[in-house]
């Protein structure tokens, strides 16, 4: 649990370092493994135990927020690793160059690409990687110090082409699913009203508009409710912003209790609410009215010290096939909620849609 506590208090920033150093010390470690075991190659054995223990540093450096500090030492040290193992140790049998693949990618993730510097500092790694790439494969410039059996140029071949894939999966995997939830927060953000946490007017025009041409299509029926807080502006006046937010949360947590989840609930500005009650007639349509109205009078809402009571004006109206647009169904509700105003709060006003 203690665990699960800290990693959501890391940013994400945090968490993408954490993790890219926990997979360059795994993969490291790998390979040290198989210098120590299959290819008996001192300068290999030494780099790598450095590589290691400097890596290990830079969790330290991490823990001390110092992010453009290690971002550096991250791709500058892998370059210069990478560097050693294609130009100076091993032949192009090893493939040990198709790590520069991941150098381009590992760059653009750490970078903070709204800023300029860290935006050009990736670009330049990432040509600067399919230039040294093109350099170790396709050109004569190497200085191999060590002549490795096929055996072991394989086994190295073997978990190279094994952990660059594995990176990539890993890679293209969290990078799908991380857009994947951003998209479901931008939608929810997009659908739904931060303040009392259900659709708001866009979210609610939407899907209405979708049941609307149901109805029509498929002779189906649905009564829309237009709701409005009676004397709001006087509770915002008297009692402050913050009471009239609470008022606003408060009979939204009493409606939404009351309505099937199959109904569309929203805010549709201000204080005034909207639903629209699937499959229902006229008689459970008014039935619903009046007691949204009863609950909304009964409510006590305690706030700064005062209990507050509030009650609430509602406009309906039925749907019929004689109109042709669902704004012309949200106009009958206005003018039938103005009348409910008009004729003194407190009640439900039913508006003929014929």
């Amino acid at each position: 649990m203690k665990s699960l506590e800290v990693l959501n208090k890391l940013t994400h920033e945090e968490l993408l370092l954490y993790s890219l150093l926990a997979i360059i010390i795994l993969t490291t470690v790998l390979f040290l493994s198989i210098y120590m075991i299959w290819v008996p190659f001192w300068p290999a054995r030494l780099v790598h135990i450095v590589y290691l223990a400097f890596h290990f540093t830079l969790i330290s450096a991490l823990k001390r927020k110092r992010y453009l500090y290690v971002k550096l030492s991250i791709i500058i040290t892998n370059i210069v690793q990478l560097s050693l193992a294609t130009f100076l140790w091993f032949p192009l049998t090893t493939n040990y160059e198709l790590f520069y693949f991941l150098l381009p990618m590992g760059s653009f993730v750490i970078m903070d690409i709204t800023k300029l510097k860290e935006r050009v500092f990736a670009l330049a790694i990432s040509f600067a990687s399919l230039f040294l790439f093109f350099i170790s494969r396709f050109s004569a410039v190497n200085f191999y110090i060590y002549e490795i059996g096929h055996a072991p140029a394989r086994i190295i071949s073997f978990f190279t082409i094994l952990s660059t894939m594995t990176i990539l999966i890993l890679y293209f995997y969290l990078h799908a699913y991380y857009l994947a939830q951003k998209r479901v927060e931008l939608e929810y953000l997009a659908n739904t009203d931060s303040l009392t946490d259900i659709s708001n007017r866009r979210n609610f025009y939407n899907q209405s508009k979708l049941e609307f041409d149901l109805a029509h299509k498929y002779n189906h029926t649905f009564t829309l409710l237009l709701m409005d807080i009676d004397h709001f502006k006087k509770i915002n006046d008297t009692y402050g912003h913050d009471a009239g937010d609470e008022v606003l949360r408060q009979v939204t947590k009493a409606i939404k209790e009351n309505v099937r989840d199959q109904d569309i609930f929203a805010r549709h500005g201000g204080e005034e609410f909207t639903l629209l009650l699937r499959r229902t007639d006229e008689v459970k349509g008014l039935l619903i009215a009046e007691k949204i109205r009863h609950l909304i009078e009964d409510l006590d809402i305690m706030t700064h010290g005062h209990i507050l009571k509030i009650t609430v004006s509602i406009g309906v109206v039925q749907f019929t096939k004689s109109l042709s647009e669902f704004d012309m169904l949200v106009n009958l509700a206005d003018h039938a909620l103005y009348e409910a105003k008009r004729l003194g709060r407190n009640r439900f006003v039913f508006k003929e849609s014929t």
